[in-house]
């Protein structure tokens, strides 16, 4: 995908948070929550030193607050298609939508605030390694 390209896809995608949620969320089915980040959403992203998989919370409603939870969305086929991530504001989340095809991995990185800060496209080889990424970012 080219720098023109993305622009593009950022300008198309930047409005439509509603949208996108609505859409996405029609296709949950399990939600699962962590203290700290669990699952890897781009091969090999957690291959760093001194990185530890977040915690399992198994009642959601005894939580004081969200901070640092990170909510999984899965599919009917235990593909994760949206990760919200809990602040210290009650009700209020950062939310990244995944999509997910045989070559390609887009994600959609909103804040609680509904604006787009990043759009990012990773392809991917026969073997689901990244071979090419390119983002697109708005500092806010």
């Amino acid at each position: 995908m080219t720098i023109e390209e993305i622009q593009k896809e950022y300008e198309t995608n930047a409005p439509l948070f509603n949208k996108i949620l609505n859409d996405v969320e029609q296709h949950i089915v399990k939600w699962e929550y962590y203290r700290g980040p669990f699952y890897e959403i781009t091969p090999f992203s957690y291959q760093r030193y001194g990185y530890q998989q977040g915690r399992l919370v198994k009642d959601i409603v005894r939580l004081k607050t969200m901070r640092n939870i990170l909510g999984y969305g899965f599919d009917v086929n235990g593909n994760i298609i949206e990760v919200k991530e809990g602040l210290g504001i009650p009700e209020a989340y950062n939310y990244e939508f995944i999509f997910k095809g045989s070559k390609e991995i887009s994600i959609l990185n909103y804040n609680n605030r509904k604006v787009l800060r990043n759009i990012s496209f990773y392809t991917l080889d026969v073997n689901k390694n990244i071979v090419n990424s390119t983002s697109k970012c708005k500092f806010t």
